[in-house]
């Protein structure tokens, strides 16, 4: 599965559980406290890995997965930042709920499968699941489009030590460019910088700040979407 490299530094980290180790007095180290948002983020990230490989692959059955992972999900909440484009203009776009790109992606598995019974059997227990979202622990998420040769940059403030991860994510099959860096301290850090479908970067600010997050489609013809989440 091909994502952001990002220089080595953007690792889709979709299969492993988000941690982050705080300090403690006579120098032990704990968990910190979970972050349900960020939970949900790499779990996002992991159904979109999941996608592209079923894409690849023409697996129905990794299309399936990933619906289920996106049932489960708990519904996102709208994305507050600032927004500026090199053109002057931001157009935003309505993402799809995760539960109707759940559904989507059911019926995509049965397209790919050719409605093979076992398959559509099983989309169809997976649709017709009483899954209960729940109102807490959804991530943050805003979808913009992207016209060609344009570039936007997002202004998202952080807290120290407040663990943040973020995930970019193209909403067609056009790659785009992604730049995510940390300003807090005095100091400005890269955190990631490459071309691709989508990846996810996960960052603990040392100080107070914001990062920005610049999107842009260079290699692209024609205009396209993209989705930024955050917790």
């Amino acid at each position: 599965m091909l994502r952001y490299l990002f220089g080595g530094l953007f690792a889709v980290l979709a299969m492993f559980v988000f941690q982050v180790h705080a300090a403690q007095e006579g120098g032990t180290e704990a968990a910190a406290k979970p972050d349900p948002a960020a939970e949900s983020i790499q779990n996002l990230a992991l159904a979109n890995d999941l996608v592209e490989y079923a894409r690849k692959m023409k697996s129905p059955e990794t299309l399936l997965a990933a619906a289920s992972i996106l049932q489960r999900i708990p519904a996102a909440a709208q994305l507050k930042s600032e927004v500026e484009a090199e053109s002057g203009k931001v157009e935003a776009s309505t993402a799809p709920s995760l539960g109707q790109e759940a559904e989507a992606l059911l019926l995509e598995a049965k397209i790919i499968s050719r409605n093979d019974p076992a398959i559509v059997a099983l989309a169809d227990s997976i649709g017709n699941r009483k899954i209960t979202r729940g109102a807490l622990g959804g991530p943050k998420m805003a979808q913009y489009v992207l016209p060609k040769g344009d570039r936007h940059t997002h202004k998202v403030k952080v807290v120290a030590n407040e663990p943040l991860i973020v995930n970019v994510i193209g909403a067609g099959n056009v790659p785009i460019k992604a730049v995510i860096r940390y300003h807090g301290g005095g100091n400005t850090v890269t955190l990631a910088n490459g071309i691709g479908i989508g990846g996810t970067r996960a960052f603990v600010p040392p100080a107070n700040g914001h990062i920005s997050i610049t999107v842009s489609n260079p290699l692209a013809k024609v205009p396209t979407a993209y989705r930024v989440t955050t917790n």
